[in-house]
């Protein structure tokens, strides 16, 4: 095998490992969605590791106890989370999730239904995938 026949299979073996994932529909995301949805703190808590930041469009920034307190109290309502596109890439324990979801709830008494760009980091704990950052943007 000449240098140059090494590095291209090199080249497609890394590719093919780092992006096995993608356009993958991830369980976890949706059962994540829904447990929002549901206002099901034992999921949530389960599912969001004790050092993630989430960061929503608005620019709140939550920790992971403030994220679950201001869905349980009904300072945001998540009446629907419907992920349209996504794209999933995969390295080793690590999950990098890029996509579009459409929301609908009340934030602070105010209707809201938002387009949003979203990037996630998932880290693999144990058997468990628990999400570690959330940030989003509006589309519209």
């Amino acid at each position: 095998m000449t240098i140059q026949q090494f590095g291209i299979s090199f080249y497609f073996l890394l590719f093919s490992f780092c992006t096995s994932a993608q356009s993958e529909k991830s369980n976890y995301n949706s059962e994540r969605m829904q447990a929002v949805v549901n206002r099901d703190s034992v999921k949530l808590d389960a599912l969001i590791a004790t050092d993630a930041v989430i960061i929503h469009s608005n620019g709140l920034m939550e920790n992971k106890q403030e994220h679950i307190h201001n869905i349980m109290s009904g300072k945001i309502i998540y009446s629907e989370m419907k992920v349209t596109e996504q794209t999933t890439k995969l390295y080793n324990e690590t999950k990098i999730v890029t996509g579009i979801v459409e929301v609908s709830g009340k934030y602070d008494g105010k209707d809201y239904h938002v387009k949003l760009r979203f990037i996630e980091v998932d880290r693999l704990n144990k058997s468990q995938w628990q999400l570690i950052n959330w940030q989003s943007t509006k589309m519209n």
